[in-house]
């Protein structure tokens, strides 16, 4: 089978949306099947649509002439800034048109959305196979947990999900809490399955004499780290003297703070701040994996999160977990027997569990044990590629006409394409660069 997948993100990315990427290719490659992987890549100094790489498992396809074609059209209807409608848009109709042109020669039988899930509006187009959307947490579900402010931008990317999830011809989500949410704002069937997850029998877990806890993820409020921080606190009032590191970037998400949530833990936790709590942003993946090893034992303090890799990576390497219970890969976890599953944000939970696996290594060896013992049983890639191919051949079978919903459905953008809006924001943006072009001069010359 040839499945063509639809990424924001390039493979060299870091992060869940990657490491699902990624994991996909090999399992599905090893099992004989073909993937077709389309992407943009604004790091790369690429100004044409280029095949990355090709050989008889994998073709990756950078679209960046024909997404630039696109975004600079579109970005003269927006204000800049972080809330990027335009790049939604320009990468939909960047990957339609590619699909369009080359589908039927690829011989491509389905269309997975690993990433960015309103791209699908754009895709779900008679002439083309049919769509599936891979559930890993849309902007609809994120803003319910992280404050990431609202604008005209982030309602049309919102706007772009909620047709995608209307018009696909499947969702996919890998754990229940996420298919539960999804089939409660859908009201459509959720295939579950497996998620894309390659064990390296070959890799072991370093027997190292540090005691420190560790974080993987973005520092942002759904993550969890300000309970974390209340926890670390708590127990320094206790004088337990106990050391987490947090390895990701910052995000401003927080309510009623205008600055990143490194600023608020810095001001609002002073005597944890650089001791007790450790932040480390910006390292390679290799260099992650490496503290995971280094890592006493690994902890997911989320209040929300559709699933989350870090979980399977720490269990993998035989690491004792603490993970809460609205992290969705909790699910496969059994409190006490192969992980700590506690509530999300409960203080009084997590300062218990980090005190616990401190204090007591033989526990920590004994969950990180058993933990291993659960993925390698759970994970079997024969089972994770099964699962897809079956929903791949049903929808396959049962795909719908919506050409008609899709040519309704994006004419709710033209009343943001309109001529006077194209002045106006280009005047706007114009001095926008200016003024920050002199603020910056001016903070220079201080």
């Amino acid at each position: 089978m040839t499945i063509c997948i639809v990424s924001l993100l390039p493979l060299c990315e870091i992060g869940g949306v990657s490491t699902f990427n990624k994991n996909f290719i090999a399992l599905f490659a090893n099992a004989n099947n073909k993937v077709i992987f389309l992407t943009v890549d604004d790091t790369k100094k690429v100004e044409d649509d280029i095949v990355l790489y090709e050989s008889s498992y994998l073709t990756n396809v950078i679209l960046n002439r024909t997404y630039k074609k696109y975004k600079n059209y579109y970005k003269n209807f927006f204000s800049t800034g972080s809330s990027d409608a335009p790049k939604w848009i320009a990468i939909g109709y960047a990957v339609k048109q590619w699909l369009l042109q080359n589908s039927s020669s690829y011989k491509i039988d389905v269309i997975e959305v690993s990433d960015g899930i309103g791209i699908g509006t754009f895709l779900t187009d008679k002439s083309l196979p049919p769509v599936l959307l891979t559930a890993h947490g849309s902007s609809l579900q994120i803003t319910q947990y992280d404050y990431n402010g609202h604008s005209e931008q982030t309602a049309i990317i919102q706007k772009l999900e909620q047709l995608s999830y209307k018009g696909a011809n499947a969702i996919i989500s890998h754990s229940p809490l996420n298919t539960t949410e999804l089939r409660n704002f859908t009201n459509r069937r959720i295939f579950q399955t497996l998620i894309p997850w390659v064990i390296n029998n070959n890799e072991a877990a370093y027997q190292h004499s540090d005691t420190f806890g560790l974080v993987v993820g973005k520092l942002r409020y759904l993550k969890g780290p300000i309970t974390l921080c209340k926890a670390l606190e708590q127990l320094q009032n206790k004088s337990q003297t106990i050391k987490v590191k947090w390895i990701g970037g910052d995000s401003v998400s927080l309510k009623n703070y205008s600055g990143t949530v490194s600023c608020y833990i810095k001001e609002k936790f002073p005597s944890i701040y650089g001791s007790s709590f450790e932040w480390v942003p910006g390292i390679s993946t290799y260099e992650t994996i490496n503290e995971i090893k280094k890592a006493a034992y690994i902890i997911i303090p989320s209040v929300w999160e559709t699933f989350n890799y870090v979980a399977l990576e720490a269990a993998s390497l035989g690491k004792a977990i603490i993970i809460t219970r609205k992290t969705g890969a909790s699910f496969l976890f059994t409190h006490d027997e192969n992980a700590l599953v506690i509530e999300e944000n409960n203080e009084q939970e997590l300062t218990s569990a980090i005190a616990l696996l401190h204090m007591n290594k033989n526990l920590r060896e004994r969950l990180g044990a058993a933990a291993k013992k659960l993925i390698q049983q759970t994970f079997k890639p024969e089972s994770i590629v099964e699962q897809r191919i079956k929903i791949y051949e049903k929808v396959i079978a049962d795909k719908k006409n919506s050409k008609e919903m899709l040519q309704e459905s994006l004419t709710f953008l033209n009343p943001y394409l309109s001529y006077k809006r194209f002045l106006f924001f280009k005047g706007y943006n114009f001095l926008k660069k200016i003024y920050n072009k002199s603020q910056h001069l001016f903070s220079r010359f201080k």
